[in-house]
């Protein structure tokens, strides 16, 4: 999934999963990789890249015609990490099934500070992103974390370009 930063275009977020450590690395081998790798060569400032490790991957499997996408950083308290990820595993489960508004919410861990967790998320529409911050289930998400969330960063985004590959 590719989405740019709202009022920075420039700034690309991309969210990439593989089935494990030998497909990415033979994703990196593919001619049409490195055929992507040497036509933007010259066009990326800079680039960083996030080992990650997967806390609670949520998904309908297809992605509207024009999504709404939102992307978090939080870092959790260190003494409530498992109590968080209990919590944000039955938030991201619940909206999963009962808002079909809610194509995907992907939770993941980076792999050096397991308390650093980023999400990607996709709705449908702004209405969809509406109803899900104001349903049941993310109130008591929100009611239940509150004290274990040390830092929140939240970030609009412009999701013209977004990909998923046809199950």
């Amino acid at each position: 999934h590719v989405a740019a930063e709202k009022g920075q275009p420039n700034r690309i977020r991309v969210f990439e999963m593989y089935a494990n450590d030998a497909a990415y690395r033979e994703h990196l081998q593919t001619p049409h990789f490195q055929t992507f790798v040497a036509a933007t060569q010259s066009m990326i400032i800079s680039r960083k890249l996030f080992d990650v490790l997967p806390v609670r991957l949520g998904e309908r499997g297809t992605i509207p015609p024009s999504p709404v996408v939102r992307i978090a950083e939080l870092e959790i308290e260190p003494t409530a990490l498992s109590a968080y990820v209990a919590a944000v595993a039955e938030e991201i489960d619940e909206s999963i099934r009962v808002e079909p508004g809610v194509a995907a919410i992907y939770s993941v861990a980076l792999k050096e500070a397991p308390t650093h967790l980023r999400f990607f998320e996709i709705y449908a529409d702004d209405v969809a992103y509406r109803q899900h911050i104001a349903s049941p289930h993310f109130r008591k998400y929100v009611d239940t974390t509150k004290e274990m969330i040390a830092a929140r960063r939240l970030l609009e985004t412009e999701s013209a370009n977004l990909y998923v590959r046809a199950r």
